[in-house]
């Protein structure tokens, strides 16, 4: 499933992201969700990486 996010989330606008990672954040285990993190990371502008870390309210 994260090589399928590496390949959708960058293609979604703001929002979509946020809904699916604020979905996964609800529903997944703790790791999972930090491991979606750390795989979107590098393929995110640092705006849209600000959009995201903002709208799921992350710790900077």
């Amino acid at each position: 499933m994260l090589v399928t996010l590496r390949w959708m989330l960058p293609s979604m606008t703001p929002s979509e992201r946020a809904m699916v990672l604020g979905d996964m954040r609800r529903n997944a285990p703790p790791g999972i969700f930090d491991t979606a993190l750390s795989v979107m990371r590098p393929h995110l502008s640092n705006g849209e990486w600000g959009k995201l870390a903002r709208a799921l309210e992350l710790a900077r």
